[in-house]
């Protein structure tokens, strides 16, 4: 009897990490459209990422190669790129209640912020998107949110980036700034 329950449970966790390496596999075959429908949902541009995948054993989500165009209207081709945007989460703080994401890292990020001929700034209505849709996705009867009773951000970190600044009205007040680097 102990001899079968063994093996049970042996054929139990070798389905188990096959089932987890065959997700491993299939996230970098789907989750690429995935990723960039939801996001073009959010933000209503056009978003293109080169590459996506997830870490199922150690909790993380990667993309390369991000690409958010501008809304029309605006000069700027991107509003924002970056060549890497890394999310690492402790899923075992979710045992305790808690959503933890232990990193965001993005990697040579650039944000070009502009005003346009008609006065009007292409960032304004980018992070208004995204806080709508963040108060959308919060407020909403979600069960994964009402269950979370904390969530905890350990470390915000940006490699490389660079601030653009186009003011079309005002070309004096024209900005750069490069080699941005911190971590919060």
């Amino acid at each position: 009897m102990v001899s079968l329950l063994r093996k049970i449970l042996i054929i139990l966790v070798i389905g188990f990490v096959a089932l987890l390496v065959a997700a491993q596999i299939a996230s970098y075959f789907f989750l690429k459209p995935i990723l960039e429908r939801e996001a073009r949902h959010w933000l209503r541009v056009p978003v293109y990422i080169e590459k996506a995948g997830l870490n199922f054993f150690g909790g993380s989500l990667w993309m390369k190669g991000v690409r958010v165009k501008n809304s029309p209207g605006f000069q700027e081709r991107d509003i924002f790129s970056a060549r890497t945007v890394a999310i690492d989460l402790n899923l075992l703080s979710l045992l305790t209640h808690e959503f933890t994401v232990r990193r965001i890292l993005f990697k040579d990020p650039q944000l070009a912020l502009e005003v346009n001929e008609q006065g009007e700034f292409n960032g304004s209505a980018f992070f208004d998107r995204i806080s709508h849709q963040f108060q959308k996705w919060v407020q909403s009867e979600r069960k994964f949110v009402q269950l979370v009773t904390q969530y905890i951000l350990e470390k915000f970190a940006v490699r490389n980036g660079a601030v653009q600044f186009s003011d079309r009205q005002s070309p004096e007040r024209n900005l750069s700034v490069r080699f941005i680097s911190f971590s919060l």
